[in-house]
């Protein structure tokens, strides 16, 4: 009877949801931001559906950024009670502007 009253809830995130985050004064414009594997929970059976998931990113980050940097948070949650938090990351590292980047930036603006 133990774990008859229990199921196994393997969280999913949409693709979708993990938009690019943008990078101010970083040689990249933006960072793709991603979640590690999410780990399964055993919740009581039939409470799947009220599961809340709250995603919080990041609205930009100033360079540089490291590749694996946390960006944000997921959290699951049930009637106010914290069941999990995942980071999310950075997948890439962005360097900041130099002073040579940004001359070239400038000037290849000027061409076009």
């Amino acid at each position: 009877y133990g774990f008859a009253n229990y199921a196994i809830y393997t969280p999913e995130v949409d693709p979708a949801e993990l938009t690019p985050i943008p990078v101010l004064r970083g040689v990249a414009d933006t960072v793709t931001p991603m979640l590690d594997a999410l780990q399964p929970l055993l919740i009581k059976k039939g409470q799947e559906s009220k599961i809340e998931r709250q995603l919080a990113l990041a609205t930009d980050l100033e360079a540089p950024v490291l590749d694996g940097q946390v960006v944000g948070t997921l959290t699951l949650s049930l009637d106010g009670t914290t069941l999990a938090q995942y980071d999310v990351r950075a997948t890439d590292g962005v360097e900041r502007l130099g002073w040579r980047q940004a001359l070239w930036r400038l000037f290849a603006a000027l061409i076009a």
